[in-house]
């Protein structure tokens, strides 16, 4: 567990923005920092196998730097993450209702990404800190439960129009330090009118060289997951792909550094489907099986279980990521090309790895997913839960 202070950040549209501090209690020393703008994750600072630390996420010195934040360090990424194709959609072609197009912010080419322009990366969140034994509603809204340990709660309310998605909708999230290192972010969501997609996630670089270090090329990146979907022009076909025979086979240690070996490649930015007790069964399934199987998980999630393990042999450093979302999309920061970093360090390609885990991107333009992907007046809450657990090896 970690103690959790406060601080003021500065100031947006006259509010104020607050910085948040976990210092493990334990020896490694861990000290997490988040700002209540964009529920960013803005600092890791971890020690290697020689006691020397270095931030291992990527990010900026101040607030002014984080109200644009283009690669969306670190932030949460909503009210939807990932694309929606053609920044649109259309509600009611499954109720039998008449259908309505919904017009989004375009903001990669044509498509809306991870919500639009002013998504909510880019917005002030409400903040309360909850120190441990605190008795709060537990985010499913089924029962009373004492906090168990000094968490910082984050709330936003996201109004019907913004960025042209319908349906208000409010959120909770709550992050802590946990005593073995993780770092827990547990996510609720309602829609309190209407309906509307949602799917949040949080966009964290890593690099446990240090965020200086350069390249994220010689990591181990290890998924759990056999599958990926195909995703020609960086937006789902339908199509589910085993990984085995492929540069996308990231389930034995080596896999990620022969991809990037290969010399077509040009990096992840890549959905994986997470394996789980039902995948001997599912190995031979259609493509449509295989995607309605991730449908009753996508706003609910399923039991927590490891996503990803990312591996520095040279600092000892690792990060082992376990959510109750059915895909990992990992990204490689392709392109970024000269981002100007904190202590003015330039952050290029490959600078850093995300583990973005989530539902499927483009859902609510994919038959047969749409119905699932959608949030409703009335309905049980969107439920999301992560965390990055850190260690360092020792020799």
């Amino acid at each position: 567990m970690g103690s959790l202070t406060r601080e003021p950040w500065g100031e947006h549209d006259g509010r104020p923005v607050e910085l948040f501090t976990w210092t493990s209690a334990t020896a490694s020393g861990l000290r997490v920092q988040v700002s209540n703008w964009g529920a960013t994750i803005v600092s890791v600072r971890q020690r290697d196998r020689h006691g020397v630390e270095a931030d291992v996420v990527l990010g900026f010195d101040t607030l002014d730097e984080y109200l644009s934040n283009p690669s969306y360090f670190g932030a949460m990424c909503g009210r939807v993450a990932g694309r929606i194709a053609n920044a649109s959609f259309v509600l009611g072609a499954q109720q039998q209702q008449q259908q309505q197009r919904h017009e989004l912010s375009a903001n990669d080419g044509a498509h809306c990404l991870h919500g639009g322009s002013r998504g909510f990366s880019h917005r002030l969140w409400d903040a309360d800190l909850l120190p441990r034994g605190t008795v709060v509603a537990s985010l499913d809204g089924e029962r009373q439960e004492a906090v168990e340990s000094d968490t910082l709660q984050l709330r936003l309310e996201s109004p019907a129009g913004e960025q042209g998605f319908p349906g208000t909708v409010s959120v909770v999230l709550r992050m802590r330090l946990t005593a073995d290192d993780a770092l827990l972010l547990e996510v609720a969501a309602r829609c309190t009118d209407g309906a509307t997609p949602i799917m949040l996630t949080n966009h964290s670089y890593f690099n446990l060289a240090g965020d200086a270090s350069g390249s994220v090329v010689r990591h181990e990146v290890l998924l759990a997951a056999s599958r990926r979907l195909e995703m020609p022009d960086v937006l789902p076909s339908g199509r589910v792909l085993p990984v085995a025979g492929s540069v996308y086979d990231l389930t034995k240690p080596g896999g990620f550094a022969a991809a990037f070996a290969t010399a077509s490649f040009g990096g992840f930015d890549d959905s994986f489907v997470l394996d789980d007790e039902r995948d001997d069964a599912n190995e031979q399934a259609d493509d449509a099986t295989a995607l309605l199987r991730l449908a009753p998980t996508l706003l609910r999630g399923t039991r927590m279980r490891r996503a990803a393990t990312i591996v520095d042999a040279a600092s000892g450093r690792s990060v082992c990521v376990e959510t109750t979302q059915p895909i990992a999309h990992i990204y490689t920061a392709a392109h970024i090309e000269a981002e100007r970093g904190r202590r003015g360090c330039v952050y290029g390609r490959f600078s850093g790895v995300c583990v973005e885990t989530q539902g499927v991107v483009n859902a609510i333009n994919m038959p047969l997913l749409a119905e699932h992907a959608l949030l409703r007046q009335g309905d049980a809450p969107y439920l999301h839960t992560t965390s990055f657990r850190f260690k360092t090896q020792q020799m």
